[in-house]
């Protein structure tokens, strides 16, 4: 695998100029985080020689104030889980420093960096409980159960997550790629009880599910579908989680049950049942319901498995058994410190001569640009159910991360970069055109500069890496010269664009629909991927589309008005012209 030295002075740069955006916020974790980090930073500069563990230079923190949209949960490089807290205002990723805002869960689904505000994911949430006067008034319900945390408590690195409820209940997760352990440590003298919510996501978009308990077992499975966070509001997508209680058989179940509530005061609990299902309401209720269970005892600490998965229940427990199995918390925060050593060992810089902050902010950076697009290989459903393929979700916007994202991985990540890559070219096999926006298994549009970047930069190694590149370029022509019924979801606006030389405002489409809007900037989007088209054309030698996408990328200059005049420059793209 590639290694990138300081003397990359674009990577130097796109890492410390990404970064000191972020940084101007002011996250409030523990502050021994901050200290910790310096101070190993120190270490390894006076080191001479030997292992450096680069997680110890990453604060998880910096975006996460400010309304940064930042997820610093415990996750693996491109993890399908990420554990942290969901709070409660405008916390899109789950957590967020504002001290005012409460605690209402600790689940395994996010994502970081979306801009959506109403949130994505959050299923799953587990609280822990005191309730002295035993199962019944526990407080189950979302707006009962909320907590506020000890200020200056939370604690996270790469694979760990932890933050201290104000009753001192202290929770920590740490993970593997789809799975994961939950630990909760109570005050001494308490009996330890957990809600376990199954409605509940972020976005508020449950749309039906159910749950099961086996007392025997000590394990708990639950799935349901949603909503995606943003996109058409049609589209749903199922997940699944398996909860094992016992911890190897070294603790033991008292009483549980399930427990049903909403906003209007119903706060219902049935001890010792153990099915509940709910299916979509049709009248726009917002159902609350899930498990509720304690433990025999006092014990002080309380370790949960948690499996995940898009499949099916069976397969969240088999993610758990095959990827966590009987290892302990510390055992699995360890692999996943691991993982994330091989990921930011790539970049390697002049410790000893760069400045403290700097080396902080180049692998915080580094750290972040490895949680996402999330690896569900072996997780996919729908028209992806069962393929043979990489599957990444939460893939984002590509016109945002062409320019952004995938120039860095292309850097240091060429294996990453190819399973994405054919994450793209799948979506063009099964649904007739790549994703874009994908989240949540939503389906997108044109991926043609992502995969366009890989054929010029690893054509020579694209074969050994999983990608036919004939097979790529079949992909970007369906884009390029296919219109979808609808172009808004996937595809282009595309014959209103080759007949016009740009993408003409009120276009009377009678053979497709879509959002006729940013007619300017999606001509330039076209235009520019028309591009990626020509150059991959040119590598391959077709000649019969090299001069028709040549032509095609300058449709940009149907949009420019050289007459423009502003702040001393005259040109510029005129939009009203369309």
């Amino acid at each position: 695998m590639p290694r990138i030295s300081s003397s990359a002075p674009s990577l130097f740069l796109f890492l410390q100029c990404a970064v000191l955006w972020s940084a101007s916020v002011n996250a409030q974790p523990d502050p021994q985080v901050q200290k910790d980090i310096t101070a190993a930073i120190k270490a390894a500069q006076n080191s001479t020689g030997g292992h450096v563990d680069y997680t110890k230079f990453v604060n998880v923190y910096i975006g996460t104030d400010n309304f940064g949209d930042v997820c610093p949960g415990a996750s693996v490089p491109f993890g399908m889980v990420k554990f942290s807290t969901d709070l409660t205002g405008y916390a899109p990723a789950g957590y967020v420093t504002d001290p005012t805002q409460k605690i209402r869960g600790l689940s395994p689904l996010h994502d970081s960096g979306t801009g959506s505000n109403l949130g994505t994911y959050g299923n799953f949430e587990i609280m822990p409980l005191m309730c002295p006067g035993g199962f019944n008034t526990c407080t189950t319900t979302l707006q009962t159960r909320e907590r506020f945390r000890k200020n200056n408590t939370d604690v996270a690195s790469p694979g760990y997550f932890a933050q201290t409820l104000d009753n001192d209940i202290l929770m920590e997760a740490t993970s593997t790629r789809r799975a994961g352990l939950e630990r909760f440590t109570f005050p001494k003298g308490q009996k330890p009880y957990f809600v376990l919510d199954l409605s509940n996501d972020l976005p508020n978009s449950f749309a039906g599910g159910a749950l099961d308990i086996d007392p025997v077992k000590g394990r708990i499975t639950m799935g349901g579908q949603w909503g995606s966070s943003f996109g058409p509001g049609r589209f749903n997508y199922q997940a699944f989680a398996c909860f094992d209680l016992l911890n190897g058989g070294k603790q033991k179940l008292d009483e549980y049950g399930i427990w049903s509530g909403n906003t209007n005061g119903l706060d219902a609990k049935g001890l010792h049942q153990t099915h509940i299902n709910r299916t979509r309401s049709l009248i726009g209720d917002q159902y609350q319901f899930g498990a509720l269970f304690s433990y025999v005892g006092s014990p002080r600490q309380i370790t949960i498995r948690v499996g995940v998965s898009f499949v099916s229940e069976a397969q969240a427990c088999a993610n758990a058994e095959s990827e966590v199995g009987g290892s302990s918390f510390a055992e699995i925060e360890a692999k996943s410190k691991l993982l994330w050593n091989e990921k930011l060992s790539k970049v390697e810089i002049d410790l000893k001569g760069t400045p403290e902050n700097v080396t902080e902010l180049i692998y915080s950076s580094l750290y972040r640009a490895s949680l996402t697009p999330n690896n569900a290989t072996g997780e996919t459903q729908g028209l992806f159910a069962e393929t043979t393929h990489p599957y990444f979700d939460s893939l984002y916007c590509s016109w945002d991360t062409y320019r952004t994202y995938y120039p860095l991985m292309a850097l240091h990540s060429p294996v990453e970069f190819a399973q994405i890559v054919d994450t793209y070219i799948d979506g063009w096999r099964k649904n007739g055109w790549m994703p874009e926006c994908r989240a949540n298994n939503l389906p997108g549009s044109s991926g043609d500069n992502i995969v366009g970047h890989f054929a010029i930069n690893y054509h020579n190694e694209a074969a050994a890496l999983g990608i036919d590149l004939n097979e790529l370029y079949s992909a970007m022509l369906a884009d390029g010269d296919l219109k979808p019924p609808q172009w808004d979801v996937q595809g282009r606006e595309v014959d209103a664009y080759t007949q016009y030389g740009y993408v003409p405002f009120s276009f009377l489409d009678v053979t497709g629909s879509g959002r006729q809007t940013r007619e300017g900037s999606r001509t330039l989007e076209y235009a520019f991927e028309d591009f990626a088209i020509r150059q991959v054309a040119l590598l391959l030698n077709k000649t019969d589309d090299i001069a028709r996408y040549t032509n095609r990328s300058l449709f940009y200059r149907n949009v420019w008005d050289p007459s423009v005049k502003s702040d001393g420059f005259q040109g510029m793209l005129n939009f009203e012209i369309v």
